[in-house]
């Protein structure tokens, strides 16, 4: 009973200036994270700063869950607004946590496993040797079993692309594989592309492009009579370089500074602002792709961009399943380089498909992790 009434008392306690103050700082969060929500339906080419708030998504959740337990610790009633918050958007949070119990360890008839990997030029990590990076990456593939595997960044001299691609299929058990230069005039000493490797005959293959750079490699494949359509994906990135990421980690020691910072934060708001633009004209091009394709769909690669972000919400609109919302496990980042942890590699099919088995491959071998999943003709 006593502690009845001192909680009573205490959410009729008036708040002082200090709990004015908490209370503000919560509603802006609590407004950046409203606005995270909105990010996924609003086109930055319309409202780039719009973009900016789903990308930071993990931060408005993560403080308004912080202010959420503060208050109820506090027993304030204001505990109630980032609570209503935080639960109005469960989707949104489904889309980077999952808890799903739709996960098997083997799958009733015939499957399709498929394995994204942006490669990262096989520079490898600090973590990794670059001499064996090649074979690494290959081994790690091939002890997963994959039926297709779609890597992005690709790097090699061109003499050496074919005996590369050869020992990748020869590990792989792969019969083709196909590839596109991210640019047409590329230099013929070295080999920079998107490439698709397949343990089925590729019939087919094609590419999208968006102001001369091609973001996507078209491959179709034909499996026990059936033709599939992979699209092999790599948006652009924000192209932040690891002098802007050292400007970020210095940034409390540049304050005195004000010039050199402002120019500098400019700079990264602007790079990041012009991805946001290119990505969606890219996705407009990709989700037409999609919609006129005369066969079942997989769309998989780097996709440069978070679950909340207005291209992860295209491939939703463009009624694509994303295989770890689907059948995923945990927090699902594929980002392992100097910036937080974000998932902006993913795996999609069309409704020809059922997703199992979605799974991040945590191998230091790129700033990307490796992501896999089982997929399910329906049909």
């Amino acid at each position: 009973m006593n502690l009845y009434k001192k909680a009573i008392k205490s959410i009729k306690r008036k708040p002082k200036f200090f709990g004015w103050l908490l209370r503000g700082i919560n509603l802006g969060f609590t407004l950046g994270l409203i606005l995270s929500y909105l990010s996924a339906s609003v086109d930055p080419l319309n409202y780039p700063l719009l973009a900016l708030f789903g990308l930071a998504f993990p931060l408005w959740l993560s403080v308004n869950i912080i202010f959420a337990i503060f208050w109820i610790l506090r027993l304030r009633w204001f505990a109630l607004v980032p609570i209503l918050v935080i639960t109005a958007g469960y989707k949104v949070i489904g889309y980077h946590m999952q808890f799903s119990t739709n996960k098997t360890t083997e799958i009733k008839g015939s499957g399709i496993r498929i394995i994204s990997y942006n490669v990262r030029t096989f520079q490898g990590t600090n973590e990794s040797s670059q001499e064996t990076i090649f074979d690494d990456i290959a081994d790690w593939c091939s002890s997963r079993q994959p039926d297709i595997v779609c890597l992005q960044e690709f790097l090699a001299r061109a003499k050496e692309v074919n005996s590369m691609t050869q020992k990748f299929m020869s590990i792989n058990k792969m019969q083709s594989f196909t590839y596109r230069n991210y640019f047409p005039n590329e230099s013929r000493y070295r080999i920079a592309c998107i490439m698709t490797f397949s343990k089925f005959p590729i019939v087919k293959t094609d590419y999208l492009e968006f102001e001369g750079r091609r973001f996507a490699l078209i491959t179709d494949l034909v499996r026990s009579m059936d033709t599939i359509r992979v699209i092999n994906v790599h948006l652009r990135s924000n192209q932040i370089s690891e002098t802007d990421i050292k400007f970020m980690d210095d940034l409390a020691q540049l304050e005195a500074q004000q010039s050199p910072v402002k120019t500098h934060s400019l700079r990264i708001f602007g790079k990041i602002t012009s991805a946001f633009k290119v990505r969606s004209h890219q996705i407009a091009i990709l989700k037409k792709e999609i919609a006129n394709s005369p066969h079942p769909v997989i769309v998989a690669g780097d996709f440069n961009d978070t679950p909340a972000s207005f291209v992860a919400g295209s491939m939703r609109d463009a009624g694509l399943y994303d295989a770890f919302t689907e059948s995923g496990r945990g927090y699902g980042n594929t980002y392992g380089g100097a910036l937080p942890p974000i998932r902006i590699d993913y795996i999609y099919a069309d409704s020809h498909f059922k997703p199992y088995n979605y799974h991040t491959g945590y191998q230091p071998f790129s700033d990307h992790y490796p992501i896999q999943a089982w997929l399910k003709p329906t049909w």
